[in-house]
């Protein structure tokens, strides 16, 4: 086996800005590390906030790193969040904004070109049919009733798209009962090293006072 070393690898790109208490996901199926949000206090510079919201991804085949645009259901910045891949999709729950926690919603970001371009789609034809909303100044201070987000044409999109679909109640029931199927193998498996575990403990204890009673004969 060969010795284990650390190395810097040599990447293409432009990469993501230095950061911590971000979220460092590997996606399997698309052979890609996706870098999503964390806080840079360097930015107290040019920002109010230090928080980040930005989405990165390295592509592994090439190590080239891209910037991701963020569409449909955008969140606000956070760190300290948890993160994992869900197939295609990147999960993302909890964290901490700049001045409280985030919300405890679980947003799942779609990262496969494909199903990304086809919401993205429906999202534009959705967004099309609201009526155009005139913001109306009240205190000098623009007051919306609808937030309509608009997007550009997808011919002007540089790099990956990724969109943040909203899930059904059934998709979450779905995950509830899947991750409840695991919390009770992972129970199960638990309890059988337990038992196994306090078997070892009174076979030794057997032992010692086996050992014990044959040391008390002897000085007799």
């Amino acid at each position: 086996m060969k010795p284990l070393r650390w190395i810097t690898p040599e990447t293409q790109g432009k990469p993501p800005c230095a950061r911590y208490s971000h979220s460092m996901t590997h996606f399997p199926v698309l052979n890609i590390i996706a870098i999503y949000g964390g806080r840079n206090d360097d930015l107290y510079k040019t920002s109010r906030t230090p928080m980040l919201s930005d989405l990165w991804v390295l592509e592994l085949d090439t190590l080239t790193w891209i910037s991701v645009k963020l569409h449909g259901d955008v969140k606000g910045a956070r760190c300290s969040h948890i993160a994992g891949a869900f197939g295609t999709k990147l999960l993302i729950f909890g964290g901490l904004s700049f001045n409280k926690y985030s919300s405890t919603d679980t947003h799942l970001i779609e990262l496969d070109q494909n199903l990304a371009k086809k919401h993205q789609k429906n999202f534009d034809k959705k967004m099309a049919s609201l009526p155009e909303v005139v913001p109306e100044k009240v205190n000098s201070t623009a007051k919306y009733t609808v937030d309509i987000m608009k997007v550009d044409p997808f011919d002007k999109y540089s790099g990956l798209l990724s969109f943040l679909p909203v899930p059904t109640k059934e998709e979450l029931k779905k995950q509830l009962e899947i991750q409840e199927q695991e919390r009770q193998s992972f129970q199960r498996k638990e309890n059988r090293a337990q038992a196994i575990r306090f078997e070892n403990l009174k076979r030794q204890v057997g032992l010692l006072l086996e050992l014990q009673g044959y040391k008390t004969s002897s000085k007799k």
